[in-house]
């Protein structure tokens, strides 16, 4: 996120147990007598951190996203490199174990990624306390890439499992491990067994009454890790409804989130981002253990503001926004809503944002006051941004932090106005306003192209209109849904 004046290094976390879509269960081996001390390990070269701690100290100073872990660069083949043996069923298994030193969780990213039918793929810890996994066939696409979800400590264990009457030659070639060196302690040693990368007046999402009237809108909310460049860190998007209903899914998060090294993400960078849906306390309080979530890996950039170095040049010309498309349609089981937007050039008397502040679980955020027009820091006064002060409310005073970047403001309607550019509120300074984008700018005053413009894509079938309601794909909700769901409801076309 970025700031005014200042920009405080914030811990990111990520957790121990989620669903990236995935068919569950657990390795053959945890249950096989199998021998663990001939697995071959494979160690990747440490990045130069010196190096980093520079990079590090700009971005501070620049006011880019907070970047908890850079990219090193390997060539495994899981098939050639891994230990083979054959169990007494006659299946196959390969095991090989990824090692970094001092790395305080790993990513893996499979640049060639196909498996056939009756092959399972899991990953895990070296003390096998967390597993994801299998991935099957039912997770090869068109990219033949696939990033996995941080597995905690320097080393992570790579199985795959080859039935004897399965089809043959699996590719599974890694060429990336995403390094996380600081900002997920917080999640794998829990400091007092809580919660709390994020600053103490934070409200979740569940907290009552504040969230009790955006139980929909939270289900569009998600974290986002971001790879750009060599360098990963967070921000928070939103799942956003199109005029043809027909599911598309479309992510909205902000431009700056995309930018680094002095270019935007590339079509391979995306292949690894990782959004995280339904990561939340299921109550007020924050959770004791890890609560699970659901992830999608993979995006494809549809269109975008340029607001650091891209179509406008910078953040203060424009609105901020950027749009991608998710390479795998979110399973109905997510329960997942595809949010509702408004693009007329409206205040919005009251509303919240829905976010992950440093990273931690979804947060929510209320304003009672009228939004502002506005434009970014140092060209106050302008029409390109939406200024927001937040109120106190009964379970807190939720503010935004890094990591918020890209969330949604939705006005009192439930429509999506605009995607949080940054600010200077903090939780010692709640009085302070943050920014956002504006929807209704983003719309269509953002350049000629349709890569520079929502409107193309939000509104297919050029309708007009100017606000839509959301939707849940698949599933029949208050008579607004999926068109191939039973009561689908065009008239929550408006």
């Amino acid at each position: 996120m970025l700031r005014y004046l200042i920009i405080i290094l914030i811990s990111l976390s990520t957790q121990l147990s989620y669903a990236q879509v995935s068919e569950g269960g657990s390795p053959i081996s945890f249950t096989s007598n199998l021998d663990s001390k001939s697995i071959p390990v494979i160690k990747v070269d440490k990045p130069d951190m010196k190096v980093i701690a520079l990079e590090d100290e700009l971005d501070a100073k620049q006011g880019n996203i907070f970047k908890y872990g850079r990219s090193v660069f390997t060539n495994v083949d899981i098939i050639k490199d891994a230990q083979k043996e054959i169990l007494n069923n006659g299946n196959i298994i390969y095991r090989v174990i990824l090692h970094a030193d001092d790395a305080l969780a790993l990513g893996v990213n499979f640049s060639t990624f196909w498996i056939p039918n009756g092959g399972k793929l899991y990953l895990y810890s070296i003390d096998k306390s967390q597993v994801v996994g299998a991935f099957t066939s039912s997770n090869n696409n068109k990219n033949n890439s696939l990033a996995i979800e941080l597995i905690k400590g320097s080393d992570v264990v790579i199985e795959y499992e080859e039935s004897k009457n399965a089809s043959k030659n699996p590719k599974l070639i890694i060429n990336e491990l995403a390094y996380a060196y600081r900002g997920v302690s917080s999640i794998f040693n829990m400091k007092d067994g809580n919660f709390d990368s994020s600053d103490p007046c934070q409200v979740n999402v569940n907290c009552s009454p504040e969230g009790d009237n955006w139980q929909d809108q939270k289900k569009a909310a998600c974290r986002i890790s971001i790879k750009a460049g060599w360098g990963y860190g967070w921000c928070s998007g939103a799942l956003i409804n199109n005029t043809a209903n027909d599911c598309t899914p479309y992510v909205l998060t902000a431009d700056h989130c995309a930018y680094a090294q002095s270019s935007y993400a590339s079509v391979n960078d995306h292949n690894q981002w990782i959004f995280y849906f339904n990561y939340e306390s299921t109550n007020c309080n924050n959770p004791n253990s890890a609560p699970t979530s659901n992830t999608i890996s993979g995006c494809s950039q549809i269109s975008y503001s340029g607001a650091i170095g891209g179509v406008n040049g910078n953040i203060a010309s424009t609105s901020d926004f950027y749009l991608v498309e998710l390479n795998t349609v979110p399973p109905t089981s997510y329960g997942l809503y595809s949010a509702g937007w408004d693009r007329s050039s409206s205040s919005s008397p009251s509303g919240v944002s829905i976010h992950h502040p440093s990273g931690d679980i979804k947060k929510i955020s209320t304003y009672t006051s009228s939004l502002q027009n506005d434009s970014w820091y140092n060209n106050f006064g302008g029409n390109t941004h939406w200024r927001v002060t937040w109120s106190a409310t009964v379970n807190g005073h939720g503010v935004t932090e890094g990591g918020s970047s890209g969330s949604p403001i939705f006005n009192n309607n439930g429509h999506i106005i605009g995607d949080l550019s940054g600010g200077s509120s903090y939780c010692n300074a709640t009085s302070q306003p943050d920014l956002y984008g504006k929807f209704s700018f983003s719309w269509d005053q953002t350049g000629t192209a349709n890569n520079a413009r929502l409107k193309p894509w939000l509104d297919p079938i050029n309708s007009g209109v100017t606000y839509i309601d959301g939707l849940y794909c698949g599933l029949a909700v208050d008579g607004c849904t999926d068109p191939n769901a039973v009561n689908y409801n065009p008239a929550a076309l408006n």
